[in-house]
């Protein structure tokens, strides 16, 4: 069973993987048309959908890549996808 430290290590390098692909890949193709959709991305497939709905960019990239995917979400245009009272998460 994996302990709570490599879970987060694991996690933030999937952060760091899906971020690296955005910038690379995907943000001048989304950037200009786009600003504040959500870009759900496979962080395996380098894959991804964008909408103006996090559920409906999610399913989608869900549904093509039948249900195996790593899935990370980003804003276009936001430092993060979402905020709870502040927090950017």
């Amino acid at each position: 069973m994996a302990t709570e430290i490599e879970v987060e290590k694991a996690s933030e390098s999937i952060a760091e993987l899906a971020k690296t692909i955005y910038e690379e890949r995907i943000r001048a193709q989304v950037e200009a048309t786009h600003f504040g959709d959500f870009v759900a991305l496979d962080v395996d497939s380098g894959d991804w959908e964008v909408d103006k709905s996090l559920l409906n960019a999610s399913n989608r990239l869900r549904t093509r890549r039948r249900l195996q995917t790593r899935t990370f979400i980003l804003r276009v245009g936001y430092a993060a996808a979402v905020s709870m009272s502040g927090v950017q998460i």
